[in-house]
């Protein structure tokens, strides 16, 4: 039986990276579709960045990554002074592209309730979960996208 003094709390990157690499091992041996897609590099992150400069100044940009075949946008920001303006839309539409070229063929992000939710409604993003309280107050939207079926008329751009 395990004692209760065997737990420790610890802050190691290390321990952090054993976690997961075990964790990965055992995903592997125990689910034949999750070895095929790491088998076929599927689960190695391919990290890109969209921007938009006007001379040096840094307008806008989405970070990101394509990792079994889903497009994860880590972040979308526009500065205030062109907001409103669509930059935000051809960032992200550009992004999604990028992701198809990539091998994507779905997309997912979060975004709080004081953020954007409407914005990526509009451009075809559909809610699948709901945080409530995160933090207390707010309310985080997990949101996805499937890219392939507007495939055709994404710009080559």
């Amino acid at each position: 039986m395990l004692k209760t003094d065997q737990l420790a709390r610890t802050t190691s990157e290390e321990i952090r990276q054993q976690l997961r690499d075990h964790l990965g091992r055992n995903n592997v041996t125990i689910s034949e579709l999750f070895a095929n897609g790491v088998a076929d590099g599927q689960d190695t992150a391919m990290p890109f960045e969209v921007c938009a400069h006007c001379g040096e100044r840094l307008m806008g940009g989405l970070a990101g990554s394509v990792r079994r075949r889903w497009l994860d946008v880590d972040v979308l920001w526009v500065s205030e002074e062109v907001r409103g303006r669509g930059l935000g839309g051809m960032l992200l539409e550009r992004a999604e592209w990028e992701a198809v070229q990539l091998g994507a063929r779905h997309a997912k992000l979060s975004t709080f309730d004081f953020q954007a939710p409407e914005f990526y409604k509009a451009r075809g993003y559909a809610v699948y979960g709901v945080l409530e309280d995160y933090p207390e107050g707010c309310t985080l939207f997990f949101l996805r996208k499937d890219l392939l079926v507007d495939s055709t008329s994404r710009s080559s751009a």
